[in-house]
């Protein structure tokens, strides 16, 4: 009897039928999570054939590093320890690795942890253009022996000079130096800017309960980023401190980039906001500062907690990568 064979499709072919496993929507967003479909059937392709997992692979990698466990993290680290070039397929990453534990595990086993954070993000510091942080930075530092671990860490988010769009969802990315003879954190202004200053790519910045005081420096440094376009700052505070017209000329004086002008986007529930609606155009040539306050809905009972609600608006709307002008 004449025997008969399976087709064998060209690898051109299975490649081809593989990047339709990702939606326009799946390939913009900064990280798909582990139960999406697209993330799911990557990860079954990786593990039917070798030829298979050479095309799903590097998919996996740029649209799905999504952390949301330190086991995950530890994982990914050891994976990129035995084969370094894996790294250069992860541009974009979300990175919440406390988010199922309580504060007692945080602080008991937070020198290990971090050192796999650490190392990680120094893994994908040459490959990193987007990045949703969810940690508790502010919380995971109450002991004061941490001072050597902290520094790591600050050096580890350092060295992410490629970044163009990063979140952080809880805080302003705490991650003060610690003055290794005298044990106390050191200020912004003395002698050290905030992190996010060093990424010198930076265009979209998203950041938590900022201290907008104006001798804080915080617009300072804002004007020091010479490609800097957009800001986003959820429930920051002293902003009545500024006028809209004083924080417009004090941009055109002072930003680097005299041919770019900033648009600040204030994010608060409605009855949250320390300043009244504005929707603040730049001028006409696109200089100067344009603001725009945004309202995070809330029930109709209004009995959630405001500080969760604002944060998981903003972290849904960085993940999916959401164009701002279509945010409401």
């Amino acid at each position: 009897m004449p025997t008969t064979t399976t087709p064998i499709l060209p690898p051109e072919i299975i490649s081809h039928i593989i990047n339709f496993v990702l939606t326009p929507a799946d390939r913009s967003a900064i990280a798909l999570p582990p139960p999406h479909a697209a993330t799911k059937t990557l990860l079954s392709l990786c593990r039917a054939s070798h030829v298979t997992q050479s095309l799903a692979r590097p998919l996996l990698y740029r649209h799905c590093a999504y952390l949301d466990s330190i086991s995950r993290v530890k994982r990914l680290d050891e994976t990129l320890r035995k084969d370094p070039t894996l790294a250069q397929n992860i541009t974009s990453l979300y990175l919440s690795p406390y988010v199922e534990e309580t504060s007692a595990v945080v602080y008991n086993n937070g020198r290990f942890k971090l050192s796999h954070i650490c190392s990680l993000l120094l893994a994908l510091s040459p490959s990193l253009t987007c990045l949703v942080l969810d940690m508790p930075l502010r919380t995971m530092f109450i002991d004061e022996n941490w001072s050597e671990i902290r520094n790591q860490l600050r050096q580890a988010f350092e060295s992410l000079t490629m970044l163009e769009v990063f979140c952080s969802v809880q805080d302003e990315l705490y991650l003060p130096m610690i003055d290794e003879e005298t044990g106390e954190e050191t200020s912004w202004a003395n002698p050290y800017a905030p992190t996010w200053t060093l990424w010198s790519k930076l265009k979209i910045l998203a950041l938590y309960n900022v201290d907008a005081t104006a001798d804080r420096y915080f617009f300072d440094y804002l004007a020091a980023m010479k490609k800097i376009e957009t800001v986003i700052l959820t429930r920051a505070d002293c902003l009545e401190e500024w006028s809209w017209e004083r924080l417009d000329a004090f941009w055109k004086e002072n930003s680097a980039n005299k041919d770019r002008g900033l648009d600040l986007i204030l994010v608060n529930t409605q009855g949250g906001h320390r300043v009244d609606d504005i929707d603040l155009s730049r001028d006409k040539a696109g200089m100067g500062v344009g603001v725009k306050t945004l309202h995070v809905p809330t029930s109709y009972y209004g009995d959630e907690d405001d500080i969760e609600l604002c944060q998981k608006w903003v972290e849904k709307k960085m993940l999916a990568a959401q164009l701002i002008d279509t945010w409401s």
